[in-house]
């Protein structure tokens, strides 16, 4: 049997997780799968300002990228600009091109837009004639991520759905399956223990405050609020690759009602999600559907304009969680609901039913039979 691809961009760090999802369930089954970020045929700078500068982008030029979205969002063969932008990327990733042209008949799932439609371009000239799938890693949809030639979509909302028949898409090429994550998020086996392991009291409020894309100044700003309020509680930072921040908490500790603890990249984001009752988060489609598939309700904050907005969006009509618009208002959410209980119970209960924990299993099947 021939190695699935499983490609993607590291554009954020969610579409590497979904790839590495599908993995999972491909090895489960024992089909070999190739995992591939595109740009690592690139050259170094190309590669820096797609993945970097869209870092950069999203922490610090937020209307950059909705000005961005704006443009791209529209017929890829009424808009010169997307012609002019995916002729220069697909340039740019010529070693990619080689790699099909020597696995020609290899299966693909794209959990990023770009690699489908190089996929897409090369089938239509007939150089790549395998099958193309695509995994949309966000609850709004985006005129991107429509192409020809693919032979089936996988979405995590109805409204995507709708996008993609409103595109031309035929009903059962489109499969609701949700996002793919990792297991583990399903697979908490005992909280009491994680719990004991990060000495925290299981009978407090836990909140859980992932800082991504935040600034510095705003997260510091509510961690001394919550620190002035009369709330106890335990606080779990997590500033990932933010070494400034981790080092600015270091004169946060324990005191007055209040267990802090913070950590840098961490890998147990499954761990710390199953023993917290509250999310502060921007609302990336990844961390939503680990969030919904841990029962952890969602406090959003600062969305990228416009797919993260959608996904708030859709969170918010599920009842799975809250869009603060402001400092002040994150404040009054988290209040409400740390003394009104039975309405984040309500939240937690929304999100198990509409978490999709096996997504990854869901794609793996529907394709499982096209695979020589």
């Amino acid at each position: 049997m021939r190695p699935v691809n499983l490609f993607y961009i590291t554009a954020g760090s969610g579409h590497r997780s979904a790839a590495g999802a599908l993995r999972e369930s491909l090895d489960e089954r024992g089909i070999p799968s190739v995992l591939l970020d595109i740009l690592s045929f690139s050259n170094k700078l190309f590669k820096w300002t797609y993945s970097n500068g869209y870092e950069f982008a999203s922490e610090h030029a937020q209307i950059a990228l909705k000005g961005l979205y704006r443009l791209t969002n529209q017929d890829r063969d009424s808009s010169n600009l997307i012609q002019f932008l995916e002729e220069f990327n697909t340039r740019n990733v010529e070693g990619f091109l080689e790699y099909i042209r020597d696995n020609p008949l290899a299966s693909s799932i794209c959990t990023h837009f770009f690699p489908a439609y190089v996929l897409s371009k090369l089938k239509t000239e007939g150089t790549y004639n395998g099958k193309i799938y695509v995994n949309i890693t966000d609850y709004g949809f985006h005129r991107m991520w429509y192409m020809e030639g693919i032979d089936r979509y996988f979405v995590a909302s109805d409204s995507v759905k709708e996008g993609l028949m409103e595109m031309g898409t035929e009903e059962n090429r489109i499969i609701l399956s949700g996002i793919p994550i990792s297991r583990r998020f399903s697979n908490i086996e005992d909280p009491e223990k994680i719990l004991g392991e990060n000495n925290l009291d299981g009978r407090k409020f836990t909140l859980l405050f992932i800082t991504s894309s935040i600034s510095d100044s705003v997260a510091l700003r509510v961690l001394d609020n919550l620190y002035l309020s009369d709330m106890e509680m335990n606080i779990l930072v997590v500033t990932g690759r933010n070494r400034d921040l981790f080092s600015s908490l270091a004169t946060y500790h324990s005191q007055n009602g209040i267990t802090f603890r913070k950590y840098e990249f961490i890998d147990n984001m499954d761990e710390l999600m199953s023993i917290s009752d509250l999310l502060i988060t921007k609302p990336g489609g990844l961390t939503v559907s680990e969030a919904l598939s841990s029962g952890l309700p969602l406090l959003m904050f600062r969305p990228i304009p416009y797919q993260e907005i959608n996904n708030a969006s859709h969170v918010e009509e599920i009842g799975a969680g809250v869009l603060a618009n402001n400092e002040v208002e994150i404040m009054e959410i988290i209040e409400k609901l740390y003394f009104n209980p039975h309405m984040l119970e309500t939240m937690k209960t929304n999100c198990l039913k509409n978490a999709c924990p096996f997504a990854s299993d869901t794609i793996i099947e529907n394709i499982v039979e096209d695979l020589d």
